[in-house]
């Protein structure tokens, strides 16, 4: 399966991030896994950012195919409301956040 690699360093305001950027073709689609830490913690993330990448595959696992996304509504409310009182006039109200 074709794929291509690259590191990649950004100066931030808190410093240097390191980027492994791996974009990989398969069925018709591009691919595009990233792998983002602190430039010093780069060689101990080095080799998870690697696994992830080279173990990219068909999903044919039934289990996880067929499971129905969480949903996510969206409502309007006032700026200078409190964050907890958004949810209690809400019908799900008792659902927690996740």
């Amino acid at each position: 399966m074709p794929a291509f690699m690259m590191i990649a360093d950004q100066k931030q305001e808190q410093g240097t991030i390191r980027v492994l950027s791996t974009l990989i073709e398969y069925g018709g689609n591009t691919y595009h896994i990233l792998g983002v830490t602190a430039l010093a913690n780069f060689p101990q993330y080095q080799p998870v950012f690697l696994s992830t990448a080279r173990n990219f595959k068909e999903l044919k696992d039934a289990d996880k195919l067929n499971r129905k996304p969480d949903v996510v509504r969206l409502y309007s409310v006032p700026q200078k409301n409190e964050f907890s009182s958004c949810f209690t006039k809400r019908k799900n109200a008792n659902r927690t956040l996740r």
